[in-house]
C-alpha cells in the first residue's frame, strides 16, 4: 500500500513538471490545450494508475527475489528486450503484457496489437501487481517463519 502511495506521489510530481513545461510550450506554438480535456486528463489519470501499480510490481518482485540487483536487472531486461521481442513475434499478445497495459493507460499504441480499453488495461496491470505482491508477501512470510 505504501508503495502504491509513493508511486502516486511520483506520478503527481512527474505530471506537474510535465504540465509546467508542456503547457507554456504548447501555448507559444498556439496549440489550445485544456487541462480538463480527454486528451490531457486520460493520460494523466493513466499515469497515476500505471505508476502506482508499477511500484507495487517492483516491490512484489523485490520481495520475491532476494537479490535486488537481479530484480532490477530482470525488470530492465524484460521491459527493454524480452517484451519487445515477444511483441515483435506475437503482436496480438502485446496488449496483455505489462508494457502494453501501461501504454493503453497512457493512451499510446502497441505494435500492431491494438490497445485494451482504459479500465481493462488497469485491471490487467492490477492483476500483475497483485500476483507479484502476493507471491512476494508469501515468500517473505515463509522466510520469516523458517
Amino acid at each position: 500500500a505504501v508503495g502504491a502511495i509513493v508511486g502516486v506521489c511520483i506520478a503527481v510530481l512527474a505530471s506537474v513538471i510535465t504540465l509546467a513545461v508542456a503547457l507554456p510550450w504548447l501555448e507559444a506554438k498556439d496549440v489550445d490545450v485544456s487541462l480538463f480535456s480527454r486528451d490531457v486528463g486520460s493520460p494523466l489519470l493513466g499515469a497515476l494508475i500505471a505508476t502506482s501499480l508499477a511500484a507495487v510490481v517492483g516491490i512484489g518482485l523485490g520481495a520475491l527475489l532476494s537479490n535486488q540487483t537481479l530484480a532490477i536487472t530482470l525488470v530492465i531486461v524484460w521491459s527493454v528486450t524480452a517484451e519487445s521481442l515477444l511483441v515483435g513475434f506475437l503482436p496480438e499478445v502485446g496488449r496483455w503484457l505489462p508494457g502494453g497495459a501501461s501504454s493503453a493507460l497512457a493512451g499510446t499504441a502497441t505494435a500492431e496489437g491494438g490497445l485494451l480499453p482504459f479500465w481493462g488495461a488497469a485491471a490487467v496491470l492490477a492483476g500483475y501487481a497483485l500476483a507479484l505482491a502476493a507471491a512476494g508477501g508469501r515468500r517473505l512470510a515463509h522466510r520469516e517463519i523458517t
